[in-house]
């Protein structure tokens, strides 16, 4: 394990015990390791929430990048706003999220950068723009993302098995096929998730 992730694996075990006094509680915990439209490298990702105001915090990083999400849930609708670190370059945006029926879920996630990776500076530019359709089945998740990355386009779908180990731990493992005009491949991505 990279010193970087073991970093980001205190701070988010430092963070859980003290937001967890104040209304919210841990929701979920995730480890990911792979490649995906969602997961890149070795992610650590904590989820906390609020049900007095409906509210959720998502925490995620790996050795490149840390995000939060911070988002209010209002009837079929979850709004959020992100923020985080990419290779030392702040950025920022909105999260919304629209669930019509339980097995139907819509994503649009977008964010302005300060420079460009490696290079932060005064300039707000065009970082990251995702919208996604997710059709969960059983135990069985399909997806279609498309996304701009630093101004290339990009197409993934793919699919996610979900296995329930018990009521609090749940593995999974996903492959997504990545389109876009360089080169095109397989993504393959693992990971385990606990509810308390």
């Amino acid at each position: 394990m990279k010193t970087s992730s073991i970093i980001i694996l205190i701070t988010a075990l430092f963070i859980t015990s003290n937001v967890q006094g104040q209304g919210w509680n841990l929701s979920e915990l995730a480890s990911n390791v792979g490649k995906g439209a969602f997961i890149s490298g070795f992610d650590i990702s904590t989820k906390f929430r609020n049900q007095n105001i409906g509210s959720e915090l998502n925490i995620t990083g790996n050795h490149q990048r840390i995000y939060f999400i911070l988002g209010k849930d209002y009837m079929n609708f979850h709004f959020g706003i992100s923020g985080g670190f990419f290779k030392n370059m702040p950025f920022i945006g909105p999260y919304i999220m629209f669930y019509p029926t339980s097995f139907l879920t819509f994503q649009h996630w977008s964010s302005w950068s300060a420079g460009i990776p490696d290079h932060p500076e005064f300039d707000l530019n065009d970082f990251y723009s995702s919208n996604s359709v997710f059709i969960n089945i059983k135990y069985l998740t399909l997806s279609f993302v498309t996304m701009e990355f630093l101004d290339e386009w990009i197409i993934l779908p793919g699919l996610r098995l979900n296995f329930q180990l018990n009521k609090k731990y749940t593995v999974s493992t996903g492959v997504e096929y990545k389109t876009q005009v360089k080169k095109n491949e397989p993504l393959f991505s693992m990971g385990i998730s606990y509810k308390p």
